[in-house]
């Protein structure tokens, strides 16, 4: 039963993924955006749109966001291609 759960959502992001085909490089920009995106967010005062008290946790969310998702485009710089022979 878990297998066939499995396949479907596997069948699923395949076919997903194979119909953004002309879209991935947009994707792919607005992921390496995401920090400069967050880093131009700091400024903002969110406290007047959001419900009192939730001012803060909103800043620290978007504080830790912008360290990590550093950390993690850096990490994916640093992969690199796959060997030319292909995978194992």
């Amino acid at each position: 039963m878990h297998r066939a759960r499995f396949r479907r959502v596997r069948l699923g992001i395949l076919r997903w993924y194979a119909a953004a085909r002309g879209y991935r490089i947009y994707a792919l920009a607005l992921v390496l955006a995401v920090p400069d995106i967050l880093d131009a967010l700091a400024g903002v005062d969110f406290t007047v749109l959001l419900p009192p008290g939730w001012g803060a946790k909103a800043a620290s969310i978007l504080a830790i966001l912008r360290v990590v998702l550093g950390i993690v485009i850096r990490r994916l710089a640093m992969v690199g291609p796959p060997p030319a022979a292909g995978p194992r």
